[in-house]
């Protein structure tokens, strides 16, 4: 049964289902008016709403006629095959992750797309669709209105050119914009102009880039930002605590991670070639959790998550059980020597952090 309670009635993807709580999701579960008559959820096996604690599996496709190349990440039954997962209810959120440059040092990956996988595929099994282009970064640098109309145009084509577009949710308040390093400042940019329902900022150099600095100021939607700390060397622009900046001059719901670590640790080190590495390889798994539960908390989620972010305590039902295997473990798994993360948040007038890792 659809018994759990909708988080934010006026921003959660599935406000639709409000008046169908109760109704089981079986094979001729309630659709839509002028929704897609071939939803298969329950015909795949999957008779619950999917979010980040009922989660699905990810499969993965080269997008087709796409503005730039991209990778898609989406939810499927199956990762064998896999095909898009077509809800009967509502369509799935969009996120659109941009990346950065790769490090200077060379000997990494090509394209550098394609080492961002963890948390585009954490994000997906939460029931989300994330598209990862391929692109230029360092357009921002040289023309800034350029690579924010790249990225609108890749989350258009996602809404309504991509095959799978008839199962996405087309609603700004349901769309993330997300990034690292140079990415990350073009997805404020975005979300400094344009509505979106949350933004996720992974080690922005902003305190370098003054323009994308001041975007920070006129975003509205709940962002949550990470970062090494500026104990270690390549992470030193991205310290947003620097003159108070992330506590006295932002005005949005806000979430702070700082990990000891350095600008590329959330990529596993094999793929960032001669690049500084921090003590911690859980990096990029805590950071994937935490994006998610972010996401959920702020954007989409049936099952609430709370303003501390932690992974809400559920049942699984025996059919559920599989799905769930492997995930949401990054922060479970953040410990050993070297890892160190806290957690801050300024939420409406509610202010609170934690600690992970060692004290």
């Amino acid at each position: 049964m659809l018994d759990r309670n909708l988080r934010r009635p006026g921003l959660q993807r599935r406000s639709v289902t409000g008046g169908l709580l109760g109704l089981p999701l079986l094979a001729g579960c309630a659709r839509l008016p002028g929704w897609p008559r071939d939803c298969n959820g329950p015909q795949e096996g999957i008779d619950w709403i999917v979010d980040a604690v009922h989660p699905v599996f990810v499969g993965t496709e080269a997008a087709v006629g796409s503005p730039r190349p991209m990778t898609i990440y989406f939810p499927t039954a199956s990762p064998r095959n896999a095909t898009l997962l077509r809800p009967c209810l509502q369509g799935w959120p969009v996120m659109l992750f941009l990346h950065g440059m790769p490090p200077r040092q060379g000997g990494t990956p090509s394209p550098w797309a394609s080492v961002w996988t963890q948390l585009p595929a954490t994000v997906a099994r939460c029931g989300y669709v994330v598209g990862v282009p391929a692109h230029n970064a360092q357009q921002l640098e040289g023309d800034p209105a350029g690579a924010v109309a790249s990225a609108l145009a890749d989350i258009e084509w996602l809404r309504s050119g991509w095959a799978g577009s008839p199962w996405v949710d087309r609603r700004p308040a349901t769309t993330t914009l997300a990034g690292h390093s140079y990415g990350a400042l073009i997805a404020a940019l975005v979300a400094s102009r344009h509505e979106v329902g949350a933004l996720v900022s992974l080690s922005g150099p902003y305190t370098i880039n003054g323009v994308a600095q001041q975007a920070l100021r006129q975003v509205k939607a709940p962002s949550f930002f990470m970062w090494g700390s500026d104990r270690f060397s390549s992470s030193q622009f991205d310290d947003l605590h620097q003159a108070g900046f992330w506590r006295t001059q932002l005005s949005q719901p806000r979430y702070a991670a700082v990990y000891d670590g350095e600008h590329f640790d959330y990529i596993p080190a094999a793929q960032t070639g001669t690049a500084a590495r921090g003590p911690c390889a859980g990096v990029g798994g805590a950071s994937a959790d935490l994006a998610a539960l972010f996401v959920a908390a702020h954007v989409a989620s049936l099952t609430h998550v709370g303003i501390d972010l932690r992974k809400p305590q559920v049942t699984l039902t025996p059919a559920q059980q599989p799905f769930a295997q492997g995930h949401l473990q990054g922060l479970d798994q953040f410990s050993g020597p070297g890892c160190r993360m806290t957690l801050e948040w300024v939420v409406g007038d509610q202010t609170g952090g934690r600690q992970f890792g060692l004290p």
